[in-house]
C-alpha cells in the first residue's frame, strides 16, 4: 500500500464514483428488469454514489489501488425463468457495466487528442484504468465479489451452499490476499494486461 498525493486523489476520484455507481446500478437494473425488486426497495436501483459507498471499499482503493462498493442485494426467488441464468446475467451486469466505460473513457482520449500529462487526459485514462480494475476484481470467485456468484450458479447446487457459506469470511480472504503481495504480483499484472489489449484495441478500431 502507498499514500496517494492530493493530486492523485483528485484524478482518480471520479473513476471510483464513476465504476461503482454504474457496476452497482447495473446489478440493481438488470435485478429489477428479471422480476426482482428488492435493489429497488432498498433504494439501490440510482446512479447516486451515496447509495453504493463502502467505507472501506473506498479506503482500499485508495491505498491499495483496487476496492468495492457496498453489494446491491437481490433475491433470485424473485427472478423469472432460469433462475440460475438470471443470477449470472445479474452478477455479469457490473462488470460489463465497467467494461463499457473503459471503453467509452479511452474512445474519447483517442477522438479528442489528448496527450499524457494533461488534466483532461489523466482523468479519462483514470476512468478507464479503474473501472477496468473493477471489472477484473469483481470477476474472482471470492465472496461477496461476483466472481462468486457466477461461479455458484454454474456448480451443483450442494457445492452452491459451501461456496455461500464463505461469504462471511470474504472480506478477511481479500486482505489476506492483498498483504501477502497476491494481488500485486499476479492480479495486478493480469488487470494492467487487459487495460492495455483494451486501449489497443480502441486505438486500432477508431
Amino acid at each position: 500500500m502507498h499514500f496517494p498525493s492530493l493530486e492523485q486523489i483528485i484524478y482518480t476520484m471520479p473513476a471510483f464514483v464513476l465504476a461503482i455507481s454504474f457496476h452497482e446500478f447495473a446489478h440493481a437494473w438488470v435485478a429489477d428488469k428479471l422480476g426482482d425488486s428488492t435493489a429497488r426497495r432498498h433504494g439501490r436501483l440510482t446512479l447516486d454514489p451515496r447509495s453504493h459507498f463502502d467505507l472501506f471499499g473506498f479506503l482500499l482503493f485508495i491505498f491499495a489501488g483496487f476496492g468495492w462498493a457496498k453489494g446491491v442485494p437481490f433475491n433470485s426467488a424473485n427472478f423469472e425463468g432460469n433462475k440460475r441464468v438470471a443470477t449470472i446475467a445479474v452478477s455479469l451486469a457490473g462488470v460489463i457495466a465497467n467494461f463499457i466505460i473503459a471503453c467509452l473513457a479511452f474512445l474519447l482520449i483517442k477522438i479528442s487528442g489528448l496527450v499524457e500529462g494533461e488534466p483532461s487526459y489523466e482523468i479519462l485514462f483514470n476512468i478507464a484504468h479503474f473501472n477496468v480494475i473493477f471489472m477484473v476484481f469483481n470477476l474472482l470467485p471470492i465472496p461477496p465479489l461476483d466472481g462468486s456468484k457466477i461461479l455458484a450458479a454454474l456448480i451443483p447446487w450442494e457445492f452452491e451452499e459451501r461456496l455461500y457459506s464463505l461469504d462471511r469470511y470474504g472480506f478477511i480472504i481479500l486482505i489476506i490476499l492483498v498483504y501477502t503481495g497476491w494481488t500485486g504480483n499476479v492480479l495486478r499484472p493480469l488487470m494492467l494486461r487487459t487495460r492495455d489489449v483494451l486501449e489497443a484495441t480502441i486505438n486500432s478500431i477508431f
